[in-house]
């Protein structure tokens, strides 16, 4: 089949790595975020996003068809990352919509109007305001705190901990691949404990030494991650530190900073 372009509105749409409602959730689409349809399965599509190349399974009904053009438009337009953990939009019968943080947005006019494709939407009061000078990851990370854990999941109702650090750090519009091993392969490697900064990610690894787990730290002793949710733990050379157990949870491989 030929590609199909597309783009969500909606405000979370699950991807999953079956074509089946009772298959693993593996990522979530956010509002505004582009993709492209690679293969049909009956009423299931296998989607690429646009934003970190990740593959999966949606639900056909729905893809919003775009055309290339509107697809290239989208994909090359300035474009607004929200950066609060709701966002409230207005849809073209000005019905309210919110979306979660890690939406993307085209830049709207005078009214805050934007187009999707050939849908209106309006923004409400500040909530489009992009980054600013004193957004810092580990700044913005706190806003996630005691957000349950899910597997395959990007928002403040439910995140993985890779999900967590990307979602985080698209808030100050850098971009990060989807999966702890993979975001291990971005930055510059930050030799000791000691001389790491707020905003490094610290990546933890199994027996086997496969990258297993990301957080970003906070200072020299504390990382915020998710894990069972999102919270802040103890961290020195050994790795995470859990107060309640007296035990530590996860092992430190490696620290990179990307900032």
């Amino acid at each position: 089949m030929s590609i199909l372009f597309s783009v969500c509105n909606q405000s979370i749409i699950p991807v999953r790595a079956q074509a089946s409602e009772t298959s693993e959730l593996v990522s979530q689409l956010l509002f505004g975020e582009l993709f492209t349809v690679i293969e049909t399965d009956k009423n299931w599509a296998r989607i690429q996003i646009t934003f970190d190349n990740y593959t999966g399974w949606i639900d056909k009904k729905l893809v919003s068809k775009l055309s290339k053009e509107n697809y290239e438009l989208l994909h090359t337009s300035p474009s607004i990352t929200l950066t609060k953990p709701f966002n409230l939009l207005l849809t073209q019968n000005k019905s309210p919509l919110w979306v979660p943080a890690g939406s993307s947005v085209p830049k709207p006019d005078a009214e805050g109007c934007f187009y999707l494709g050939n849908q209106a939407f309006y923004l409400k009061d500040d909530f489009y305001l992009s980054r600013l000078p004193e957004q810092k990851p580990e700044t913005l990370a706190k806003q996630f705190l005691n957000a349950p854990y899910l597997w395959g999941g990007k928002t403040i109702f439910g995140m993985d901990c890779s999900g967590f650090t990307q979602m985080v750090y698209k808030l100050i519009n850098l971009a990060l691949p989807r999966d702890a091993s993979q975001q291990v392969m971005h930055g510059t490697t930050v030799d000791f404990l000691e001389v790491a900064q707020s905003g490094d990610l610290a990546f933890f690894d199994n027996a086997e030494g496969t990258i297993i787990h990301v957080g970003i730290l906070l200072n020299q002793h504390q990382i915020i991650h998710a894990s069972g949710n999102v919270h802040i733990d103890a961290i020195d050379h050994q790795g995470i530190f859990n107060s309640e157990t007296q035990n530590y949870s996860h092992k430190l491989r490696i620290i990179k900073r990307l900032i």
